[in-house]
């Protein structure tokens, strides 16, 4: 079991849980243990699945790996303020520097194309602009964007504002790559339901109903094939000078436009349920990106399937969250999605097996 820690100092750290055998190997072979629990202590130069870290620590050899990066330029002499690390994913970091900053995202070679086209798209629409990337190193480099990450608290405008420009997205001429189709869809929800009946078994025969429930509303569903953010929410968004522009597209390409949609109203919804958020200010946030968005183009057929599929996709997040009563926050999700499917008229067309039938039977989805 590995995890990535920020200690109070701002280190980024990684840690491996091991079985005894292989702590004492390891140990053996001059790896720094934490403490007699078989933990191994280590920093993100450690994660093989994104080798373009290795060379970012020790942090007083980082200058030099930059300036071999980057070359001559003002990014070359910037420090590295790392901000998230996902542990086989990404490193996400601010490179300050008095001529302007820069965001910096390091990724593992299976995910770096699909970052780099995304980045692409986001400065051909106006966000940030793209300063350079590295297909060595897997690293995307962009204009950092001023502003504040749009909160769930915030007021209607704003969002109405976000949906605004989730539109502006939906309406963009050129097609991009990575395509992601229903039954892609349809797995994602089955590996989030299967997870969560792997967490709490007495719930599994529950989650298997669930999952075929969704997976059928999902094929019966015309989709509305387009450009998509493919992880939109609210913390997605950036407000600047009461202009809204969307951020990290990593897994930006083409796929049914309610899925931005879904994503972030199930988003919304989670922090609801889990009392992170007040009920009428969901109500609030969801109606005025739902307003913002139509004023631009029609809404999506999917929405609110979407919403419900993405809403359990969630369903193991209070652990991930480490919540305290995380078994109780599933069931709260599982209930809540499978009471508003019931209040979901099911299509004559649902067809798990033909997830694409729907959209096929349109003659825009054709």
């Amino acid at each position: 079991c590995a995890a990535a820690v920020v200690t109070e100092e701002g280190r980024w750290l990684r840690l491996r849980a091991l079985t005894p055998a292989r702590f004492t190997e390891d140990a053996a072979a001059g790896h720094a243990r934490l403490n007699a629990a078989c933990i191994e202590l280590g920093t993100p130069a450690d994660d093989s699945d994104v080798p373009g870290l290795r060379r970012l620590w020790p942090e007083r050899t980082r200058g030099k790996a930059l300036a071999e990066l980057f070359g001559e330029g003002r990014l070359a002499m910037a420090r590295m303020v790392p901000l998230s690390y996902r542990l086989g994913r990404r490193l996400v970091a601010r490179l300050d520097h008095p001529d302007g900053a820069a965001l910096l995202k390091i990724h593992a070679p299976g995910r770096f194309a699909q970052a780099q086209a995304g980045a692409l798209a986001a400065a051909f629409l106006g966000n940030a602009p793209m300063e350079r990337a590295c297909s060595r190193q897997m690293a995307v480099v962009t204009r950092w964007l001023p502003g504040e990450t749009l909160a769930a608290d915030r007021a209607a405008c704003a969002f109405a504002a976000a949906g605004a420009e989730l539109a502006t997205l939906h309406q963009a001429p050129p097609a991009m790559p990575f395509p992601r189709s229903r039954a892609d869809e349809i797995a994602t929800v089955a590996r989030a339901l299967d997870g969560a009946g792997s967490l709490l078994p007495d719930m599994a025969d529950r989650l298997a109903e669930l999952r075929h429930r969704l997976a059928e509303a999902l094929a019966g569903t015309p989709a509305d094939p387009g450009p998509i953010h493919g992880d939109f929410s609210a913390d997605q968004v950036v407000i600047h000078a009461d202009r809204a522009r969307l951020i990290d597209w990593d897994r930006a390409g083409t796929g049914d436009r309610a899925t931005d949609l879904g994503s972030a109203l199930a988003r919304l919804d989670a922090d609801r349920l889990s009392g992170r958020l007040l009920p009428a200010a969901g109500r609030a946030a969801a109606e005025a990106l739902l307003d913002g968005y139509a004023a631009r183009r029609a809404l999506p057929p999917a929405v609110e399937v979407q919403r419900l599929a993405h809403l359990a996709g969630l369903a193991i997040e209070p652990f991930r969250r480490q919540v305290p009563d995380w078994p109780g926050e599933i069931a709260a999700l599982v209930a809540e999605v499978g009471q508003r499917l019931d209040r979901l008229c099911e299509s004559e067309m649902a067809d798990a097996a033909l997830p694409q039938l729907a959209t096929l039977l349109s003659p825009a989805g054709a």
